[in-house]
């Protein structure tokens, strides 16, 4: 309190040892045996009283008052990480010693990386067409600007490329960790008729099971059933029929609609258990066997100009751009 310099009293009002504890600030009940030492209530442990107290401060000798801190944020922390302000805590009774403000951070979650320690991990959807034959793409670096990193041909879906040196500075050091980009290979929305001609071919060039081993998962909520069957980005970017084995030796068809992406949810009603439903999880993959024929349907594929829609591919570069 600035009108009484934090003592409490009035100006020019006069200060005295406090009657209750004779300024030793501690006040001394016994309870048999035991005799704990307390704070005193008259003076709260300062050992000094006056009868005129400070309009300001009601004799605490501090007020509150709001204030803004600039604080220096190191590089590399994290979420719960805590940094001391030394002084910037409770003022003291009547000019005692101030204590500290501790401030424990939250980390906003980024829109391209996720961090795990020092690591960086960026997910990333590549064209099929660039995933088989391989080529460059554009990574976002967290702190600004893009670097082309080179992908290899038949990068399949889940597979990393490790930049090193590029993810989090650690905490007090100048060493940085790596940055990790995951590929997710994207099936076709939409096909031209070029496209789709040569889409046709390159399904016709592998052949497919005419019954495919569907892996059952756990029960999930009461009677719907969950399992996953794999077919190939061909298969997957022109859709139809696509029948499989299940539980018992149970065959099922069931009809995939064009340009499906990995992961992507079909619901077959009532075939779950007890009259529950089916959710069919639809992996997509990338052959990593492609034949000399093959590699030449995908470069024309590849350079056909408006006839391939790419939409998350696309809306990943817009937004990198964007950010960059």
């Amino acid at each position: 309190c600035k009108a009484c310099s934090g003592n409490g009293a009035k100006p020019g009002a006069s200060i005295s040892t406090c009657p209750t504890c004779n300024g030793d600030g501690k006040a001394h009940p016994t309870q048999g045996f035991v005799s704990p030492d307390k704070s005193c209530s008259t003076c709260q442990g300062l050992g000094q009283v006056s009868d005129d107290v400070c309009d300001g401060c009601q004799g605490a000798g501090r007020i509150t008052v709001k204030r803004r801190l600039t604080v220096n944020v190191p590089a590399g922390v994290e979420k719960g990480t805590r940094i001391r302000l030394a002084g910037e805590g409770e003022a003291g009774l009547r000019g005692g010693e101030t204590g500290d403000l501790y401030l424990f951070l939250d980390v906003t979650p980024h829109e391209f990386f996720q961090r795990n320690g020092d690591d960086l991990t960026c997910q990333v959807p590549v064209p099929m067409t660039l995933a088989a034959l391989g080529g460059q793409i554009e990574i976002p670096l967290i702190e600004g600007g893009l670097v082309r990193v080179r992908v290899p041909a038949a990068m399949r879906t889940g597979q990393s490329l490790r930049l090193k040196g590029r993810g989090m500075t650690k905490l007090r050091s100048e060493a940085r960790g790596d940055l990790l980009v995951r590929t997710e290979v994207e099936t076709p929305q939409k096909l031209g008729p070029t496209a789709r001609n040569l889409m046709l071919e390159l399904r016709g060039l592998r052949p497919t099971s005419d019954s495919r081993n569907a892996q059952l998962a756990v029960e999930e909520r009461g009677p719907d059933l969950t399992c996953e069957i794999t077919i190939s980005v061909f298969e997957a970017a022109l859709g139809g029929d696509v029948t499989f084995s299940i539980r018992g030796g149970s065959t099922l068809r069931m009809r995939v609609p064009e340009g499906v992406q990995n992961g992507q949810l079909i619901r077959l009603r009532g075939l779950g258990k007890e009259g529950g439903d089916l959710y069919v999880a639809v992996k997509t993959e990338l052959p990593e066997d492609l034949t000399g024929p093959e590699r030449e349907l995908l470069r024309e594929l590849h350079d056909l100009d408006g006839e391939v829609t790419n939409t998350e591919s696309q809306g990943f570069v817009d937004r990198v751009r964007e950010y960059s």
